[in-house]
């Protein structure tokens, strides 16, 4: 994961970790946009 770490309305820093799938079409004729990446689906979870 990246960018910064995660604070709650109060300031406490919270950790998470997990991963993301990524997908892109790639087909004849796509635009620029249709190629561009996705997140397809996320997987994450608050570390305690």
């Amino acid at each position: 994961m990246s960018g910064g770490r995660p604070t709650t309305d109060t300031g406490a820093t919270e950790m998470f970790s997990g991963t993301y799938t990524l997908r892109r079409s790639v087909v004849d004729g796509a635009t620029s946009d249709q190629r561009q990446w996705r997140i397809y689906s996320a997987e994450i979870k608050r570390e305690r």
